[in-house]
């Protein structure tokens, strides 16, 4: 990707970026572009420029763009940002939830196995003496049946019973009369049928009881030999924590539970324990609360306010580091500026000395000068030829070096442009002398970024301070809760109309360490970097006052050296012209000549240093007092005139918003 940049065309432009980005066109899968690569987090851009040269706005506002210290600000600031979000994540209200099932098999023990087995052979026996009891019923009935057939001849088995038939046939055989026969017999055929009834009621008895206990055999199957025990349990809570140390909280509880002998059904009389499913849950509030250490909002909310204000100093750090990019841009932009006119100097001195080889070889020729002569010109010819060689490198080192302060990369020499802009002219001498240090300072006080980011710093560490101060008193822990709960077996919905409460449970948690030297050894690492931030602040103020008083000194003396650089340029001027014409007229020797011109270029060089040390003093001065970057909303805020202008109540409101990225 190649980035151009347009002049602005007026000073109160934007900067205007041309983006020609080249893509390849080949075609993936039929045709469809590859998926393009992640944006890099950083990648300094190789830019090339119009006439390989750049304005001094256009070099800020690069710089603000590109510069890695600012992009590592930013991220450090986004780091904070973090924090503060971390910390105060933990107010935030959560729901918390568990939920557990639990399946658990194990072999029962000898006694119940045995009492399993006792179980079954009891049944058992009941149904061997129930099948001979029904024999015993059904023999008795057939009996009877006969009986009935042959009342006076069939025998039973039973000689009791028979014995009461016999003695009723030989009454009926002996009775006087018929009418006391008749009443005989009807006695001995009713005794023959209610006996029969009898014993068919009780065969029929024996006949279902049989199929009942042989039903419960089958039922009861093998004896178990594995218990299984069934639970789940879901438990859900909302909690609220506050800044105070007190968290309030909505639960509610659940649970269901199962007790059964494997492959057996729950009643007792098909293999199970009898033991029912048990089905229970409560709703309720609780609250914990912090009654001694971890109370109040110095002890719970000091991470987050602490967090808070270093967020707040990590913007201000990123508005000064905005400053000082730009403030190492400029003195890189003034430096080359300082390059180029020594460039110039040294090779209108060097053409200068071909001139006077040419007048030296004319006037030898003319055999007005010795031949002597040529070599001392030479001599001073190559001088000034190391000295152009000297000055081009020292351009190529400013020009690499403005492109490092935009955060720039160079591949090439393009990528490294030439400065565009001259030197700052000189302050109005009565406005520069009106200058006084105490306004400068305030100014200074009030603006700088660096300085408000330090107190803030301090701010932080009084306050975790504070925090753990409260941490040298004992625990002290409140749980609480208040409830209602039912439980239900057989169905969930039976859970309904069993309903109790209110429940409560009350708890506290102490602790007091002996010596206590933890928290003791925490507060004084608090109070320590405490104490380092203060200083640290108060001594940022103290080179922050003194700063400005040396910057604006030195500005008010490199301002009268310019103004004396300045005339002796101009005298060096006439001096040298004069001294052209009376070597041409051989009035003057060729060592006057060279030195005179030798002086001059030295002036110039000298003229040339001087306004680039007061153009660096000048944004020096600037940026002692916070007045070099403004900001304006999220973004830095660049307005030219604020690079080439003394700070004070005059300056331009023309505000020429940064790029933003």
């Amino acid at each position: 990707m190649a980035v151009s940049f347009v002049r602005p065309g007026s000073r109160a432009a934007f900067l205007a970026l041309a983006l020609a980005v080249a893509e390849s066109a080949s075609a993936v899968d039929g045709g469809r572009p590859a998926p393009a690569s992640p944006k890099p987090i950083y990648d300094p851009p190789a830019l090339t420029f119009p006439d390989n040269r750049i304005t001094l706005i256009d070099a800020v506002r690069l710089t603000l763009l590109n510069d890695p210290t600012l992009r590592l600000e930013e991220q450090q600031s986004r780091l904070r940002g973090g924090i503060l979000q971390e910390q105060s994540g933990r107010f935030d209200p959560a729901i918390v939830g568990n939920a557990m099932f639990n399946f658990t098999q194990t072999a029962l023990g000898a006694s119940q196995i045995k009492s399993e087995k006792r179980r079954r052979t009891d049944i058992q026996k009941e149904i061997d003496d129930t099948t001979t009891n029904l024999a015993l019923f059904q023999k008795s009935v057939y009996e009877y049946q006969q009986l009935q057939a042959n009342p006076a001849t069939f025998k039973l088995t039973d000689t009791g019973e028979q014995s009461e038939f016999d003695t009723l046939n030989e009454l009926i055989r002996t009775a006087p009369d018929a009418a006391t026969k008749a009443d005989y017999t009807r006695i001995r055929d009713s005794l023959v049928a209610n006996n029969l009834k009898a014993y068919q009621q009780l065969a029929s008895g024996a006949t279902d009881l049989l199929k009942t206990k042989k039903a419960q055999q089958v039922s009861l199957g093998e004896v178990p030999r594995t218990n299984q025990q069934t639970s789940l349990t879901l438990d859900v809570k909302a909690l609220f924590p506050y800044r105070d140390g007190v968290t309030l909280g909505i639960f509610g509880n659940g649970s269901f539970e199962r007790d059964r002998y494997k492959d057996k059904e729950k009643e007792f009389d098909f293999g199970g324990k009898g033991i029912e499913d048990v089905y229970a849950y409560s709703v309720g509030f609780s609250v914990d609360a912090a009654l001694l250490r971890g109370r109040g909002r110095d002890a719970t909310g000091a991470f987050e306010a602490a967090s808070k204000i270093d967020y707040d100093a990590s913007r201000d750090v990123l508005r000064h580091a905005a400053s000082t990019s730009v403030y190492n841009t400029v003195t890189a932009y003034w430096n080359l500026v300082a390059a180029q006119e020594q460039v110039e100097i040294a090779r209108k001195s060097f053409a200068l000395q071909g001139r006077y080889l040419e007048v030296t070889n004319a006037l030898i020729k003319g055999d007005e000068i010795p031949r002597a002569e040529q070599a001392r010109v030479l001599a001073s010819q190559a001088s000034d030829q190391g000295n152009v060689f000297s000055a081009e490198r020292a351009l190529n080192d400013a020009r690499i070096t403005l492109a490092r302060a935009m955060g720039l990369s160079v591949l090439d020499d393009v990528n490294a442009p030439l400065a565009a802009d001259p030197f700052p002219p000189l302050a109005d001498p009565p406005v520069l002398s009106a200058l006084r240090p105490a306004d400068l300072i305030m100014m200074a006080i009030d603006r700088r970024y660096d300085r408000m980011a330090a107190l803030k710093l301090a701010d932080s560490g009084g306050i975790l301070l504070r925090e753990a101060h409260t941490n040298l008193r004992a625990r002290l822990d409140f749980h609480g809760q208040i409830s209602a709960g039912t439980v239900a077996e057989k169905s969930l919905s039976e859970t309904s109309a069993n309903w109790e409460g209110p429940s409560f449970q009350l708890g506290f948690d102490f602790e007091k360490p002996i010596g206590n030297n933890v928290a003791k050894g925490r507060l004084l690492q608090k109070d320590a970097a405490r104490n380092q931030q203060t200083i640290n602040a108060i001594d940022l103020e103290r080179n922050i006052k003194a700063s400005v008083v040396q910057a604006l000194r030195s500005l008010q003396a490199t301002a009268d050296q310019v103004r004396r650089a300045s005339d002796a340029v101009g005298y060096y001027g006439q001096t040298i012209d004069s001294e052209n014409e009376r070597f041409r007229s051989g009035q003057s020797a060729l060592i006057d000549t060279i030195l005179t011109q030798q002086l001059q270029t030295s002036a110039l060089l000298n003229y040339a240093i001087a306004r680039q040390q007061y153009a660096t003093l000048l944004a020096q001065l600037r940026f002692e007092t916070g007045t070099l970057v403004a900001e304006s909303g999220d973004g830095n805020v660049v307005r030219p005139e604020d690079l080439v202008t003394l700070p004070g109540p005059g300056a331009s409101n023309n505000l020429l918003p940064a790029p933003k990225r």
